[in-house]
């Protein structure tokens, strides 16, 4: 938690937070994309189409969260956000 409002504060405060959470998922989604690609490294996981769909508001509803409390670490306190 320390560490979010660490990157908020170094890039420059309350100014940019949702392009930080943006950065934050994108960056973990690539490296989650590298481990399924790279060799022994994992296996990747095997879902049809529907499965997707079916994950589609799950997915939402994570972003929605990250970026909120993400928000909340750029304009509040770490206690205020706990």
């Amino acid at each position: 938690k320390l560490t979010l409002k660490e990157a908020a504060t170094a890039s420059g405060g309350s100014s940019f937070p949702l392009t930080i959470s943006a950065l934050q998922l994108g960056i973990g989604s690539l490296y989650a994309i590298f481990l399924w690609l790279a060799p022994e490294a994992r296996k990747p996981p095997q879902v049809q189409l529907s499965d997707l769909y079916k994950m589609i508001p799950v997915a939402l509803c994570t972003v929605g969260s990250h970026s909120a409390s993400v928000f909340g670490y750029a304009h509040g306190s770490v206690s205020f956000v706990q």
